[in-house]
């Protein structure tokens, strides 16, 4: 979801029904066995059942619609990682390089 969250930020999900949902607000689900914060977008009745529009802030396109026994609830920011340059120069190498490398000289 950036630039609203990045990665490192801490979220706070407060279950809530589809009928809570409005536009703008975060929207936390579940799909492929991952956990996705995205913004809803709009909502709209298919074959009779609500469901929710959402997208990523930094997207050009909707998701595909968020079902009622995907959504885990309304998302809010609780804590931000601080945003200097060395910070996320150390995020990306930490969580993205190193441990390809570590792998690579463990075997």
């Amino acid at each position: 979801m950036w630039p609203e969250l990045w990665p490192g930020d801490t979220v706070e999900i407060r279950i809530a029904a589809m009928s809570e949902m409005k536009v703008g607000d975060l929207a936390a689900f579940t799909r492929e066995e991952r956990v996705f914060v995205h913004r809803v977008v709009a909502s709209r009745r298919i074959d009779g059942a609500l469901v929710l529009i959402t997208r990523g802030d930094a997207l050009d396109s909707d998701d595909p619609p968020v079902h009622e026994s995907e959504l885990l609830g309304v998302a809010s920011l609780t804590e931000k990682v601080p945003r200097t340059f060395l910070r996320r120069i150390r995020q990306t190498l930490h969580y993205r390089l190193l441990p390809p490398v570590r792998e690579k000289i463990r075997t």
